[in-house]
Formats: C-alpha cells, structure tokens, sequence
C-alpha cells in the first residue's frame, strides 16, 4: 500500500512492480480518501512507454478494481497522476497493489505471435494459454502440427472478473484457408469441438470481435486448446 501528493499541476508519481507471466496484477484504491479530482493510475510495460490500460477512482470493490493478466516478465509501472492533468496539496491517494502467484493463472502467449510465421507452437495435448489483443489490428496466431486422424477441441473465456473482451476465432490450414471459424462473446460452449485435422501444419487465429469499438483497456482472453491423436 502506497500513497502520495500530487503536488502541482502535472505532477505524476512512478511506482515499479516486478512481474513475471503468468502472475495477475491486481491494484485497488481507496473510496473517499479526501483527494480532489479524479485519480488516474495508467499501468505500463517493461518499455516504460506502452500504457497497458487506464484505471480511474479506483475503490475496494472487486468491481472497481484493475486486474491484469501479466504477459511479460521484467518490471511493470504505475503512472499516478490526476485525470485532468490538474495537482495541488488538495490532490492525494492511497494505492494497494497485490499479485496472484504465477501457478494460480494460465501460461501466456508468447510474442511476437503476430503472423502465422511467427506463431507459437504447440505440442500435442492440452494447453490453457492466456492472451491479450494489444489493438484493433492485432492478432494472434498459435500453430499446431496435424496428423491424419487427429482432432482439435477448443473453448475460450476471459482472463478474469467481469473481463469484456469477446473474440472471433480461426483454424487456417498451411495455405492460408480458413476451414472452420467461431466466436466467444461470454457464453460456455465450445468455440470448435472435435475438427477433423490431416497431415498438415494449422494455425489457430485470434482476432477481436468488434475491432470497431475496440478500447485500450482489459482485451484479455484466455483459450482451452485440445489437441487429440487417436
């Protein structure tokens, strides 16, 4: 638990978090702590550049809390600062931040991921992977070497509490074509379930659903991959 004075317009406090991937990072605040203004908490990766997602009057409430999925390992940091830019001795906060133990989340993607080139392999069996869509334009890709006979199961969901991102889901075989396509927009069925696979190398493709209406914060996802030899 940290807290601090924004003492003049502009002012902004650092914080710096280690973090390995698979870890949860979550960060809460303190309703009615006195401050003016609204209190702004951006969290960034390891680059000191990327902003992961914005979070503003943070409370106690699970649901007015940042939970984030960590992807990287290295040192995460936390921008405090008011929403409006403003600042003064009237401008304070109290910050908790807490972590999940890495064995208690999923094994996260590895980057880059971003073309089927780069695409993360996977072995045979059953895999629990976290993911996060950094913008409208990315997309994720994870491939998996078929044989004649085998067959691929796949469900996905969210990283956490209350997560909203939903995603559309693609198997594309080695020349690019798509052979079966779904979605996940918060329900409990699978996105595929059984597809008949051949010799051939495939290649799972996430992308967000609603690339429109895409926002910065929270596009996490977690997929449940199945891969079957008889």
């Amino acid at each position: 638990t940290a807290g601090g004075v924004l003492e003049t317009v502009g002012d902004e406090d650092w914080f710096a978090i280690p973090v390995t991937a698979g870890e949860a990072l979550r960060l809460y605040g303190f309703p009615n702590s006195g401050s003016l203004g609204s209190i702004a908490v951006d969290v960034l990766l390891p680059d000191g550049e990327t902003v992961l997602g914005t979070w503003t009057d943070l409370t106690w409430a699970t649901s007015d809390r940042a939970w984030i999925p960590v992807l990287e390992n290295g040192v995460y940091y936390l921008r405090v600062r008011e929403a409006a830019g403003l600042g003064g001795p009237g401008y304070w906060y109290y910050l908790h931040a807490a972590k999940n133990p890495a064995d208690e989340g999923g094994l996260p993607e590895l980057e880059p991921n971003d073309d089927a080139e780069s695409a993360e392999p996977l072995a045979l069996g059953e895999h629990k992977l976290w993911g996060r869509l950094s913008s409208a334009e990315d997309r994720d890709y994870f491939a998996v070497d078929g044989a004649a006979g085998d067959t691929l199961s796949l469900s996905a969901g969210g990283a956490g509490e209350a997560e909203p991102t939903t995603i559309v889901v693609e198997v594309l075989d080695d020349t690019g074509a798509s052979i079966a396509s779904g979605s996940w927009d918060g329900g409990d069925d699978l996105v595929f379930s059984s597809l008949s696979l051949g010799t051939s190398t495939y290649f799972i493709e996430v992308a967000p659903a609603s690339p429109d209406e895409f926002e910065a914060t929270g596009n996490y996802y977690r997929l449940d991959i199945d891969h079957s030899r008889p």
